[in-house]
């Protein structure tokens, strides 16, 4: 009988040992999350908070430098859009030019390419002494009737570097189909560039978006997974408070009966 009544009580001494613990650790949770989300803090250990807003100003700085880098990048993106523009307006030009020497109106054509020209030659004025894509105003030249730009995709504002010659009066249709050809290949390098900037902006806005996120996440707490774990804790020491008293009902129905 005192063997039975040892195991008995020595079991319920063990189940109530273990119950209370759980209680604890329940609470010891309970009192982290509520001491987060009263602080908003990520961490509740100091060493743990002070290393990770370290980490997260050092975030916050790359964040910001992503943003200096967008402003370099769109305003890239916006000249080279311009470029493409005026590049099609001056494909538009030619093509009528052509036609228009093609039906014999050389003194409308020359006209229009000579407004092209005086155009070109203002944009590149507008630069004096300024050096775009490597090239400077004293570089401009215009040679055989082709407006001259710079094929190489180095180059954002090689368009504003070239011009055009009079026509001559034998060469006239040939002469500017030289220029349609040489802008349809300026046009298909600055639209590759277009694209490669476009890229560049989406990398870039996207890895300032990982900044800060990852920022945010070593300072800034889940309040709804805090509150989560607050109820699920509760839950367990509810738990555990009815199997204690339980197990002390028991004890002493035990205690009562081998006395």
């Amino acid at each position: 009988m005192e063997v039975l009544m040892s195991f008995g009580l020595g079991s319920l001494d063990k189940a109530t040992s273990l119950m209370s613990e759980a209680f604890a650790n329940a609470q010891n949770s309970m009192s982290k999350s509520l001491s987060k989300i009263s602080s908003g803090k990520r961490f509740t250990n100091a060493s743990d908070d002070l290393s990770s807003y370290v980490k997260a100003t050092n975030l916050d700085i790359t964040a910001s430098s992503y943003d200096s880098k967008l402003l370099n990048i769109k305003q890239a993106h916006a000249d080279v859009n311009a470029m493409i523009s005026t590049a099609n307006n001056v494909m538009d030009q030619l093509k009528e030019a052509k036609k228009l020497f093609s039906e014999g109106q050389s003194d409308s054509a020359k006209q229009i390419i000579a407004g092209i020209k005086t155009q070109m030659n203002a944009n590149v004025g507008s630069e004096v002494g300024t050096v775009l894509g490597g090239t400077g105003y004293a570089d401009v030249v215009a040679v055989g009737g082709n407006i001259v730009v710079d094929q190489s995709t180095t180059s954002f504002a090689s368009l504003k570097n070239g011009g055009v010659n009079d026509l001559g009066a034998a060469t006239d249709v040939t002469t500017v189909q030289n220029s349609i050809t040489d802008m349809q290949t300026y046009i298909g390098n600055i639209t590759g560039i277009e694209k490669q900037i476009s890229s560049q902006e989406k990398l870039a806005i996207i890895m300032k978006d990982n900044a800060v996120a990852l920022s945010s996440s070593l300072t800034e707490i889940d309040e709804a997974k805090e509150l989560a774990n607050i109820t699920d804790q509760g839950i367990r020491q509810n738990a555990a408070v009815s199997m204690m008293a339980q197990a002390n009902s028991a004890r002493s129905a035990i205690s009562y009966l081998y006395r």
